[in-house]
C-alpha cells in the first residue's frame, strides 16, 4: 500500500495521504513524493489538485519520530520545498478535510487556494508547543496585513 495515492480524473488530480495509522504524518518518503507531484509540469487542461487524508485525520504534520533521527544539515527543509511547489504550481490546490490538520498539516492548508472542510474538521498551528514558530507569512496571506500586525502586536501606522 502506497503512502501517497494519486488519482487523475480528467482535469482534477486527487492526492490522498495514506498513512492513517500515523494520522497521515509526513515522513521523508511522502515529502519527496509530494514535492515531485507539485513540481511536475501540468497539462493546460488541469484545473485543480485536491489533497486529502485517508482516515479520521487530514494530516498530523511532520513525523516527529523520524525527524528526530535525522541530522540537521542547514539546507532548505523538505517541507518548505513542498510548500513552495504548492505556491507556484498553476492549478488551484484544494484541501478536502473531515478531520484534524495539525502543525504542517494546517500550514499545508494555508498554502492552498481553497479549503473544503467538514464542520467537525479542526486545524491548529501547535508549533509553539514544541518550540517552533508558526509562519506569520501565511497569517498575513489569509487575514490581511493590517490584521496580521494586530495579532503580532506590531504598531500600525494609518
Amino acid at each position: 500500500m502506497s503512502k501517497i495515492e494519486v488519482n487523475n480524473d480528467g482535469p482534477i488530480k486527487t492526492i490522498i495521504l495514506n498513512r492513517p495509522e500515523k494520522r497521515n504524518a509526513l515522513d521523508q518518503e511522502m515529502l519527496d513524493c509530494l514535492y515531485e507531484i507539485f513540481s511536475e509540469k501540468v497539462s493546460v487542461d488541469a484545473r485543480a489538485i485536491v489533497l486529502r487524508g485517508n482516515g479520521p485525520s487530514f494530516c498530523a504534520g511532520i513525523d516527529l519520530a523520524e525527524r528526530q533521527r535525522q541530522p540537521s544539515t542547514g539546507a532548505v527543509s523538505p517541507v518548505e520545498k513542498v510548500f513552495h511547489a504548492m505556491e507556484v504550481n498553476p492549478p488551484a490546490d484544494c484541501i478536502n478535510s473531515a478531520g484534524r490538520g495539525d502543525r504542517w498539516g494546517c500550514e499545508m492548508a494555508l498554502h492552498s487556494e481553497f479549503v473544503v472542510a467538514a464542520e467537525t474538521a479542526k486545524f491548529g498551528m501547535s508549533l509553539a508547543q514544541i518550540g517552533l514558530a508558526p509562519s506569520w507569512f501565511l497569517t498575513k496571506k489569509i487575514i490581511g496585513g493590517c490584521r496580521a500586525c494586530q495579532y503580532k502586536g506590531n504598531i500600525i501606522a494609518w
